[in-house]
C-alpha cells in the first residue's frame, strides 16, 4: 500500500530494514499477481503521476532547461513502456504525439 500512495522504493526499505532491490523485487512479484483490471486501474494511476511531473518539466525543458530535458526524456520513456508504445504498430505514434501535445500544452 506504500508504494501506491505514492512512497518511495527506499523509504519503504528503509522502514522495513531491507534493501530496495528486495522491495523492488517485491512489487515486481506482487504486480505479476494482479488481476487485468486491477493492472489497468494501477497503470492508470501510474501514467496520471507521470502526466502530473511532465507537465512542469516540459515548461522547463522547452524554456532551455538542459536537465528538464533530460527528467522529460525519462518521463516520456517510462510512459512508451506503460503504454506498450514501443511495440506499437507503425502509424500510431502521430495519434499519441498529437495527445501528448495536447496534454502537455493545455490545448
Amino acid at each position: 500500500m506504500l508504494h501506491r500512495t505514492g512512497v518511495a522504493m527506499t523509504t519503504i526499505a528503509t522502514q522495513m530494514d531491507v534493501h530496495p532491490k528486495t522491495v523492488q523485487r517485491w512489487i515486481r512479484e506482487e504486480v505479476q499477481r494482479i488481476p487485468e483490471e486491477e493492472a489497468d486501474a494501477i497503470r492508470t494511476l501510474e501514467l496520471a503521476r507521470l502526466d502530473a511531473i511532465l507537465v512542469p518539466q516540459m515548461r522547463l525543458a522547452l524554456a532551455g532547461d538542459g536537465f528538464a530535458v533530460d527528467r522529460v526524456l525519462r518521463i516520456m520513456d517510462r510512459r512508451a513502456k506503460y503504454l506498450g508504445l514501443d511495440n506499437a504498430k507503425p502509424g500510431g505514434f502521430e495519434q499519441v504525439g498529437a495527445l501528448l501535445d495536447r496534454l502537455v500544452m493545455g490545448e
